[in-house]
């Protein structure tokens, strides 16, 4: 099979003759027409062609300078950052997690990874790779895959969940990459990846570590509530202790933190801040995965039994449950409207169940319904680290061509090409898990699902320039026609 397509590259045409691997070339016309950068493996062109060889080299050696750039021009654009305030800010939200990081954020040069000698004379290692997740997103399977390249290296903590759980250590992190900094070591240009799922959307259950002052003061006042007022019975009263002394008091104790070092509480007192304070200027490399926010949801519901259990597994179970979720978040926001943080619903997608009683009584405190609203995670990711070091993929075209996106990937990390036997080790890697592929959505579901997220999808679609996320908004037979 013979491909003639133009690149972005040069003014000629170019024609590749596949033989020895199709799948790997499927859909790259339509890529390079869009401009889309993609490395091309010498070993799926024939042997029997130096000038196509030739020409694979130079398609090459332009991607790995595209990629050089944007690592130099990542560094240059988050030049305005202060730093050094950043990190005091992160030594007070969470001191393990600085003290246990590269002394004053310094890494050795010679290695792609933040590398440093510790103290004891311990070579480690952090990764230089982020895949933020997220969950039913087919970012699972993508990291399975990722990991199967020969440049890619994980490790005991690669997919531990550790930004997002609060009670993981920066030392155990930092320990869990022990052998493959030993790796690193031997070479410097292997990276190391960490893909848990759980880090893109930090709202309040998986971004907790931001927000230890409010815990600290919020869990002895619980516990002083519910010993005055619940052992009688008392449960107006220990409700009327929870919500004006203990939210108030633990809330005000968390935005104390940002005051007192200049930051906007809601806009800066996150997993992206602390993540840049440890990596100051050594910039990781980030892939994030997005889905349809409905098709995410409804995946999740059916996928995790305590919500199927709940309200039954079957279209009408799930209506229930969207129903309850979309009451719970708005009934959030209508409360707020009294309050300090009025008019941005982004308080309740990353502070919910701090606000009050009634926001702690909503079922898994709209966990599932908050992972959708990509844009107010996205837009704190990119407060902190360029669009330049991100990759956003989408996850519906990644579900249309997984060899495609993951040639996106390699070129974006600066990694060679797979030749033919790596590609199938990789692309038939990790699970392919289909929670709710046979299952109906009712109309009103999807219509109540559709009002909800169309804000942001729109949001999103603004600020990564693309149009693609604008499609979500739109009946699901108009997205797939």
């Amino acid at each position: 099979m013979c491909l003639r397509f133009g690149t972005n590259m040069s003014q000629r045409n170019v024609v590749i003759c596949v033989i020895c691997a199709p799948y790997v070339f499927s859909s790259l016309a339509e890529r390079f027409e869009q401009g889309g950068s993609t490395l091309i493996s010498k070993q799926a062109v024939s042997r029997n062609n130096p000038s196509l060889i030739s020409t694979v080299n130079e398609l090459q050696h332009n991607e790995i300078t595209k990629h050089k750039r944007a690592v130099a021009a990542a560094q240059s654009s988050t030049s305005s950052l202060d730093l050094k305030r950043i990190r005091r800010y992160a030594e007070a939200l969470d001191p393990e997690l600085m003290n246990f990081s590269a002394p004053g954020g310094t890494y050795d040069s010679k290695y792609r990874n933040p590398c440093w000698t510790d103290a004891e004379g311990a070579f480690r290692c952090i990764p230089h790779v982020y895949l933020l997740g997220g969950f039913h997103s087919g970012a699972t399977s993508l990291g399975q895959k990722m990991s199967r390249h020969s440049g890619i290296l994980t490790d005991g903590m690669s997919f531990g969940q550790f930004w997002a759980e609060d009670g993981k250590t920066m030392k155990s992190f930092v320990e869990g990459f022990s052998a493959a900094s030993a790796s690193v070591k031997k070479d410097h240009d292997k990276i190391i990846l960490e893909g848990s799922q759980s880090t893109l959307a930090f709202y309040l259950a998986s971004g907790a570590k931001a927000h230890r002052h409010f815990t600290s003061a919020f869990q002895p006042c619980w516990k002083m509530c519910s010993e005055k007022h619940y052992q009688g019975g008392e449960a107006e009263e220990r409700k009327e202790c929870l919500e004006k002394i203990c939210h108030s008091e633990a809330i005000e104790a968390d935005k104390k933190v940002a005051l007192d070092h200049g930051f906007d509480f809601m806009r800066d007192q996150n997993i992206p801040l602390l993540m840049r304070a440890v990596y100051a200027e050594k910039l990781p490399r980030l892939v994030a995965v997005l889905r349809d926010p409905i098709d995410r949801i409804h995946s999740a519901y059916y996928g995790y039994p305590h919500y199927h259990s709940r309200h039954g597994r079957n279209p009408t179970g799930f209506l229930a449950y969207v129903k309850e979720q979309v009451a719970g978040f708005q009934g959030c926001v209508t409360r707020r409207s009294k309050g300090d943080d009025a008019s941005n619903d982004d308080a309740c997608a990353l502070l919910f169940e701090t606000f009050g009683v009634e926001e702690e009584k909503v079922f898994f405190h709209c966990d599932q319904l908050l992972r959708g609203m990509h844009a107010v995670y996205l837009e704190r990711w990119l407060q902190y680290f360029p669009r330049s070091s991100m990759l956003v993929v989408n996850a519906e075209d990644m579900f249309r061509n997984v060899t495609v996106t993951l040639m996106d990937i390699f070129t974006f990390l600066g990694l060679k090409t797979p030749n033919v036997q790596e590609w199938d080790t990789i692309r038939f890697a990790g699970p392919v898990n289909k929670y709710a592929s046979d299952r109906a959505m009712l109309p009103e579901a999807r219509k109540i699902l559709n009002d909800f997220y169309k804000p942001y999808n729109t949001r999103l679609s603004k600020l990564l320039n693309d149009q693609r996320y604008d499609l979500w908004n739109q009946p699901a037979a108009a997205q797939s026609s």
